[in-house]
């Protein structure tokens, strides 16, 4: 039975906040219409993990990017901590 207003998952509107206001309402919009068109493709658990991927393809750059900046600043603090301790040895 066809859903006459399908509302998209709560919990994937929410993570769409996290965006800045102008990328959320343009992929907000266009996620909305898929969601309808994947609803009819896939059933509504199939369009809820379509959703779902898509909000966490988008943030995917995001992430890699703060756990490339994170993997870095650990890499830097290891290597400044390893040159501390040659230094003190030698000392």
């Amino acid at each position: 039975m066809p859903l006459k207003n399908p509302v998209a998952p709560k919990f994937g509107e929410w993570l769409l906040y996290l965006m800045p206001r102008q990328e959320r309402l343009e992929f907000s919009r266009e996620l909305t219409s898929d969601y309808r068109e994947a609803i009819r493709k896939f059933g509504l658990f199939g369009a809820d993990m379509t959703f779902y991927l898509r909000i966490g393809i988008c943030f995917w750059p995001r992430i890699r990017r703060s756990l490339v900046y994170g993997a870095g600043i650990t890499a830097g603090i290891k290597l400044l901590l390893s040159f501390v301790s040659i230094i003190a040895r030698n000392s």
